[in-house]
């Protein structure tokens, strides 16, 4: 299922009256792909679509603005500041993406899976990319952080001993 059949998935099952993408909404320039993100766009018009400004958002603001996507450069909504990048210094709880978080799991006989993960500390979380074709940075999480791990059909929460 690409990327596009499993956001179209997620919007029907969830029937979210917005959606907020922490930046990186395409990795490229202007192609097929956007033709058919704004099929998709069109599908759901009643849904707020809004970009927090990402270091690979750059297409021509008349793409996003044909397609009525609010553009931020970083958004406080009650207790949260989203953003792009983690920042550290934040009064709000910061959720972020940019950094496309994993985590190593091992194995007992030295085998390992890198998996993408939500990582929670006590001021923030980084988000995992939702696009396919993204790497993974590995994180060295603390005792005091959550890691939820995506596997293939549930999210697992796994700890620090274990990542």
């Amino acid at each position: 299922m690409d990327n596009f059949e499993r956001l179209s998935s997620a919007l029907l099952e969830f029937a979210p009256s917005r959606l907020l993408i922490l930046g990186d909404l395409f990795h490229s320039e202007y192609n097929s792909a956007w033709r058919i993100f704004s099929d998709l766009r069109q599908t759901f018009k009643s849904l707020q679509f809004d970009l927090i400004w990402g270091n690979h958002d750059s297409l021509a603001i008349d793409l996003y603005e044909k397609n009525d996507i609010t553009i931020f450069s970083e958004l406080i909504d009650g207790p949260f500041h989203f953003t792009h990048y983690p920042v550290d210094n934040s009064s709000y709880y910061n959720v972020a993406g940019h950094l496309h978080p994993g985590v190593r799991i091992f194995g007992e006989s030295k085998q390992s899976l890198k998996l993408p993960c939500f990582y929670f500390s006590e001021t923030q979380a980084v988000l995992p990319a939702f696009g396919t074709f993204t790497g993974i940075y590995i994180l060295n999480p603390s005792s005091t952080d959550r890691v939820v791990v995506i596997g293939a059909d549930h999210l697992i929460e796994v700890t620090h001993e274990r990542a």
